[in-house]
């Protein structure tokens, strides 16, 4: 974190299947907690027949992987393309150049619209959050940043968001929200002591935690962050099984193939229906591209068995048996995450946001096998599918707000105790300058589960003998297992490696220590290193990729 304050603070979320951008100026986010309205914006993307807050994370490169466009432009540029050009084959390419393309065009993208807005502004005066999911782990988090410094961000200028985190601080600033049930409003997000869940749902990724307000304002995780790979994106890819299924899966093929255009098209109106789409609907009514209707018009023999069938409006009719049973897979599987969370705490309020929280069917699913009489409310913010990117903008203003988090894992580094006879197992004996020790020890820095405040420190010190060595390597272990015994335990594993520079010109009987410190309970974990006798800070990398 950094306490330089900038004039602009701008969000970047990069979504499996939505992306896009917020910022606000310093004065507007001088109004949190004031009952005063921020503004926070967000970009307007030219869908053609309509505008969308976010744009699809869609990215197109010329041959030479340079970058050519962006979002709804990529695809219509590619469906010119492929109707020009015969596209085939794959191209492999590194994951963190296509992340650091697509963080580029976003972050420029921003800029262009705050300088238009004002002259004078340069780079230096905006403050970038980038968010990810809570669930993802340090070496994710570290990829996102190096990904974002590639992109042309300054690490100084740049802070990692937790997804629900930014979406519990947004919500914190609302004066209602709509209530799922029957559209009554109800007050905003609890007072001191309550406790809510934040299950943040977009269209890859369910991110569930459980947070409590506490008397300052600020809030604290109780709950480590769980969920997993479910989302919208599993609710298309189920309509597109049921498709092969339908027509066969050469034809798809070859419709996706030869007529790209049509091909998205199709996948644009499912993604209207899909937001339409619950449980009151007997039929639901598609419109499909001209590429596909003489197929329509011969029949399909399936059709009576998947009860679906083609209108004299050119339309594909499917019942609503069949439509449901392209959510089932990814409404129950978030529904088994939340109600596992609720069994261990007391929750009285269910906060949904993201773009999957506006599924009737999901909520009805909440309502109908997960909620009971201790839920008090089920509730959306208006801007469901922005409040992880506005809420971002604050965090970036003021991330102290997150008070402390729950660690997911438990953290340590490798230690070679003296060995002891009968208790330390005879395979981990060593002898090291005349004394037997035990190798391969898991020393316990933060146990999975613990709470850890903002800025936990934890340190160990390191010894070098000189003359045979110009750095210091220690290993950064993680396991699931709240007490490991040894790092080469089944359930521990290597997280990273931090390396330590040594003084030049060190003697065989000099004596060098170094004290290293591992920081927990913010978004990422940092680590620092210092001369112990002398005080003096080291320069260490702790590489997690």
């Amino acid at each position: 974190m950094t306490a330089v304050t900038r004039l602009f603070y701008g969000a970047i979320d990069f979504g499996t299947t939505y992306s896009g951008f917020a910022f606000a100026s310093v004065n507007e986010l001088k109004k949190y907690g004031t009952g005063e309205k921020i503004t926070i914006q967000t970009n307007n993307w030219n869908a053609g027949s309509f505008m969308s807050p976010k744009a699809p994370t869609c990215l197109l490169l010329d041959k030479d992987e340079k970058f050519d466009s962006f979002g709804y432009d990529a695809e219509i540029r590619y469906m010119r393309l492929a109707d020009e050009e015969d596209i085939t084959g794959t191209k492999s390419m590194k994951a963190i150049d296509v992340f650091s393309h697509c963080i580029r065009y976003l972050k420029d993208e921003m800029f262009k619209i705050i300088s238009d807005r004002v002259t004078s502004i340069d780079p230096s005066d905006i403050m970038y959050v980038l968010t990810v999911p809570a669930i993802w782990d340090d070496s994710s988090k570290q990829f996102m940043r190096q990904a974002a410094v590639q992109a042309g961000i300054m690490t100084d200028q740049l802070i990692i968001a937790l997804e629900p985190e930014a979406a519990s601080i947004f919500c914190q600033n609302l004066p209602t929200e709509r209530e799922i049930v029957d559209g009554k409003t109800v007050l905003k997000v609890g007072g001191e002591g309550t406790r809510y869940m934040i299950a943040d749902l977009g269209g890859g990724t369910a991110d569930i935690t459980v947070h409590e307000r506490l008397a300052s304002g600020k809030i604290k995780e109780v709950h480590r962050a769980d969920g997993g790979a479910l989302g919208g994106k599993d609710v298309d890819d189920a309509f597109l099984k049921f498709l092969d299924t339908l027509l066969g899966p050469e034809v798809m093929k070859d419709f996706k193939d030869q007529c790209m255009e049509d091909y998205i098209e199709l996948l644009r109106e499912f993604e209207t229906k899909k937001r339409e789409a619950s449980e009151t609907k007997e039929k639901i009514n598609m419109s499909v591209p001209v590429s596909l209707k003489d197929i329509l018009k011969r029949g399909v023999p399936q059709w009576i068995k998947f009860d679906v069938s083609y209108t004299k409006s050119q339309k594909i009719q499917i019942k609503k048996k069949t439509f449901l049973s392209f959510y089932e897979k990814t409404v129950k599987g978030i529904a088994e995450i939340i109600t596992k969370i609720l069994s261990d705490l007391n929750v009285t309020t269910i906060v949904m946001v993201g773009g999957f929280s506006d599924c009737k069917l999901m909520s009805a699913e909440l309502r109908e096998n997960v909620i009971d009489e201790n839920i008090q409310t089920l509730v959306i913010p208006a801007d469901a599918e922005l409040a992880v990117l506005k809420g971002a903008v604050l965090f970036g203003f003021m991330p102290e707000t997150i008070f402390a988090r729950v660690a997911r894992k438990t953290y340590g580094i490798q230690s070679w105790p003296i060995f002891r006879d009968g208790y330390h197992p005879t395979n981990k004996k060593v002898r090291i300058n005349g004394i037997d020790r035990c190798r391969d020890v898991f020393f316990k820095y933060v146990e999975i589960g613990q709470e850890v405040t903002a800025g936990h420190r934890m340190s160990q010190v390191f010894q070098a003998l000189g003359g045979k060595e110009d750095h210091l390597e220690c290993n950064i272990y993680v396991s699931s297992n709240p007490d490991p015994t040894f790092v080469t335990d089944d359930d521990c594993k290597l997280l990273g490696v931090l390396k330590m520079p040594l003084p030049k010109g060190i003697k065989d009987d000099d004596r060098v220590e170094i004290e290293e410190t591992l920081v927990f309970g913010d978004t990422e974990l940092h680590v620092m290193a210092r001369e112990f006798l002398t005080g003096h800070s080291v320069k260490c990398s702790f590489d997690l990729i």
